[in-house]
């Protein structure tokens, strides 16, 4: 039996989008200690001024992740959190049923972190934080 794949991410390139699309690919959990770090390794740098951070949202594709656990979760919501303070936005899209369970088991209940069919519907979401100014508030 082939082990499962592990975490790992890859950054798209459309420069007709103002959003950085970063491609995951793997688990996301706590258990893989890389895989949990990774990612909010590659967040920190994408909000601290690298990877393509010149555009002003982050559109994460999950097409070829295999599972998300609450650590990742927690990861993301944080993110989200921080995103929208700044007066930016983040949109998973391409989530499929196993890993969008267990965010709907967490409770996405105030939209928190906004999900998307596809790429081309996470752009059209990204147009409601253009509306959105950032906010002081920690």
């Amino acid at each position: 039996m082939a082990p499962e794949s592990k975490f790992g991410f890859d950054v798209a390139d459309r420069e007709d989008v103002d959003a950085t699309i970063l491609l995951l690919k793997g688990p996301i959990d706590a258990f893989d200690t890389f895989s949990a770090n990774g990612l909010k390794a590659v967040l920190t740098r994408w909000t601290n001024g690298g990877m393509d951070s010149k555009r002003r949202h982050l559109i994460i594709d999950f097409d070829q992740v295999t599972y998300c656990g609450s650590s990742g979760w927690g990861i993301l919501f944080q993110q989200s959190s921080l995103l929208r303070k700044q007066g930016r936005g983040m949109v998973l899209c391409a989530v499929n049923s196993r890993v969008g369970q267990s965010l709907r088991l967490l409770g996405n209940n105030a939209n928190l972190i906004q999900v998307a069919e596809h790429q081309a519907a996470a752009v059209e979401t990204l147009s409601m934080f253009e509306m959105v100014q950032p906010t002081d508030e920690e």
